[in-house]
């Protein structure tokens, strides 16, 4: 019997945390994958791209403040998270872009 490659075991360990982390905030993403469904149907095309980070952090910031005040009409926690990863992905892609 071989023994294992290292790096393969390496990445192997990195698959089974990454597999347990996502196990375990199960809820909150599918939460934040019903959100962005609702979205889709409502604004096609990938819409959310057009905008700027700073408008996604503050409809996330008004969501909060609605979650706070008590508003039970939507899920405000939900909906704050999609529009604060919407704002990270933003960030994420423009700062790829920009180290190419």
């Amino acid at each position: 019997m071989s023994a294992k490659n290292p790096f393969v075991e390496a990445i192997e360990a990195q698959l089974d945390a990454f597999a347990r982390l996502l196990t375990s905030i199960e809820g909150a993403l599918d939460a934040v994958c019903a959100v962005i469904q609702r979205g889709a149907a409502t604004h096609p095309g990938d819409d959310w791209r057009k905008h700027q980070s700073a408008e996604h952090v503050e409809h996330a910031i008004e969501h909060l403040r609605r979650l706070k005040d008590g508003d039970q009409s939507e899920d405000h926690l939900a909906r704050a998270t999609t529009r604060l990863v919407m704002a990270l992905q933003i960030t994420c892609s423009r700062e790829t872009t920009h180290n190419v």
